[in-house]
């Protein structure tokens, strides 16, 4: 019972989340896409910065939705369920991110997030 309550609250979470991505790709669509790009990255990286992280994802969400081959929007979402210890998540949007956008830029991204994992430790 408790198992199905928690999936029936995990579907309408995801229901909500696109019906924002939704009216968030509506509101801009008087926009230039790549405006749209980097105003939503700036907005989810202020919210990571914030502390934000049901924001951040909403944010890093429409990149994901504007642009499935770029792969800033991705790491951006995978930062924020990862800094909520939600580790099933962030794997969740890396290997979708592994899907749509490919291998190498997979590598190259977390060359980069190793470096900084690093730099963040010592």
């Amino acid at each position: 019972m408790i198992f199905m309550l928690i999936n029936k609250m995990k579907q309408l979470q995801k229901i909500g989340i696109i019906l924002m991505l939704v009216v968030g790709i509506a509101a801009g669509c008087g926009k230039n896409m790549e405006t749209q790009i980097a105003e939503q990255l700036e907005l989810g990286n202020k919210y990571l910065a914030e502390m934000d992280y049901e924001a951040a994802i909403v944010a890093f969400d429409k990149v994901i939705a504007l642009a499935p081959k770029r792969m800033d929007g991705y790491m951006g979402s995978s930062k924020a369920y990862f800094a909520q210890k939600k580790y099933a998540e962030a794997a969740d949007i890396l290997d979708k991110a592994l899907q749509d956008v490919g291998i190498k830029a997979i590598v190259y991204s977390g060359s980069v997030v190793k470096t900084k994992i690093q730099a963040f430790y010592n």
